[in-house]
C-alpha cells in the first residue's frame, strides 16, 4: 500500500484582530506574507509587535517634533518672560506680558497637538473618548483662559468668569498629568523601564507643585479686599499668612525641581523618538527589500 506524501500547509492567515499600521484595516483571516488590502502595505508591517522601532516613520517624527518644541517653548518662554517682566518695571505697557504668554500658549498647545497625534495603526479602530482626545480637549481650554484671565467685568458675571477661570486652570493640571501618561506609555514601548518609572513618579509630583499653586491664586483671589474697601485692623503678620507663604514656598520647591526633572524628562523621550525614527527608516527598508527578493523569485 502506497502512503501519500504530505501536502505542505499554506501560509496560516492571522487568527486575531491585526490593525494595519498604515491605515487601521483588520487584517484578521489574512496571510502574513500578503498585502493590506485597503492600503497595499505589506501585513508583515503590522505583526512585528508594538516597540517604535516598528511604528510608522511619520508619526515617529511628529512625535519628536512634540517634544523639541515643548523643549524650545520653555526656553524661549523664560527668557522672554524675563525680559518683558524687566521692560514693565520700566514703564512698557502691560500688554507685552500678555502677547508672550498668549504666544506661549500656542506653542504648548500646538506641542500637545504633536505629541497626541493619531497612531495610524489604530485610525479604524479608536474608540470615540480616549486620553488623547481628553489631553488635547483639556489643553484647548486651558489655552483659552488666558483670554478669560483679561477679562475684568464685576457682578454676576465676573463670578461665572472666575469660576471659568478656576476650573481651565485645573484642566491645565489634567493636560500635564495626561501627558506624562501619555509619554509613559511611551516608555514602555522604547522600551526603557527606568525611563517609564521616572515619568511616574514625575507624573504626581509635577501635578501636585501645580495643584498647590492654583490653591493658593484662588485663596488670595477670595482673600482680595474688593475696590473701596478697608483692611480691617490687626496685626500686620496672621497666622493664615504664615500658612499662605510655607505652602508658597512648597509650591515653589516642587515647582522648581518637577520643572527641571519635566525638561530632563523631555529631552530623553526626544532622543528616543530620533532613534526609532532612524530605526523605523531601516526596518521599512529591510522589508521593502524582502518583499521585492521574493517578488522577483
Amino acid at each position: 500500500m502506497d502512503i501519500p506524501f504530505a501536502q505542505p500547509e499554506g501560509p496560516a492567515p492571522l487568527e486575531h484582530d491585526t490593525p494595519c499600521i498604515h491605515c487601521g484595516y483588520n487584517l484578521r483571516g489574512l496571510e502574513a506574507a500578503g498585502r493590506c488590502p485597503e492600503c497595499g502595505s505589506g501585513i508583515t508591517d503590522s505583526t512585528r509587535g508594538d516597540l517604535l522601532k516598528y511604528a510608522d516613520p511619520k508619526w515617529l517624527e511628529r512625535l519628536r517634533f512634540g517634544t523639541s518644541l515643548k523643549l524650545w517653548n520653555i526656553g524661549i518662554m523664560i527668557v522672554l518672560g524675563l525680559a518683558a517682566g524687566f521692560l514693565v518695571i520700566f514703564g512698557v505697557p502691560q500688554i507685552v506680558l500678555i502677547v508672550v504668554n498668549i504666544v506661549g500658549g500656542m506653542l504648548g498647545l500646538l506641542a500637545t497637538v504633536a505629541i497626541t497625534s493619531q497612531e495610524p495603526r489604530i485610525t479604524l479602530q479608536e474608540d470615540s473618548i480616549t486620553l488623547r482626545k481628553v489631553i488635547r480637549a483639556c489643553a484647548f481650554a486651558a489655552f483659552l483662559n488666558q483670554f478669560l484671565s483679561l477679562m475684568h467685568v464685576g457682578g454676576f458675571v465676573g463670578v461665572i468668569i472666575i469660576g471659568l477661570n478656576i476650573v481651565c486652570g485645573l484642566l491645565g493640571v489634567v493636560v500635564v498629568f495626561g501627558e506624562l501618561i501619555y509619554f509613559r506609555r511611551f516608555a514602555f514601548r522604547i522600551p526603557d523601564e527606568r525611563l517609564a518609572k521616572s515619568t511616574k513618579s514625575l507624573m504626581w509630583l509635577l501635578p501636585f507643585g501645580i495643584g498647590v499653586f492654583a490653591v493658593l491664586g484662588v485663596v488670595a483671589t477670595l482673600a482680595r479686599p474688593t475696590a473701596g474697601a478697608t483692611a480691617p485692623p490687626g496685626p500686620a503678620f496672621t497666622p493664615m499668612m504664615g500658612i499662605l507663604m510655607t505652602f508658597s514656598c512648597v509650591g515653589l520647591v516642587l515647582m522648581l525641581v518637577g520643572g527641571l526633572w519635566y525638561v530632563r524628562l523631555l529631552t530623553k523621550y526626544n532622543k528616543a523618538f530620533r532613534q526609532a525614527v532612524a530605526e523605523a527608516k531601516v526596518e521599512g527598508l529591510m522589508l521593502h527589500q524582502l518583499a521585492q527578493s521574493k517578488e522577483t523569485s
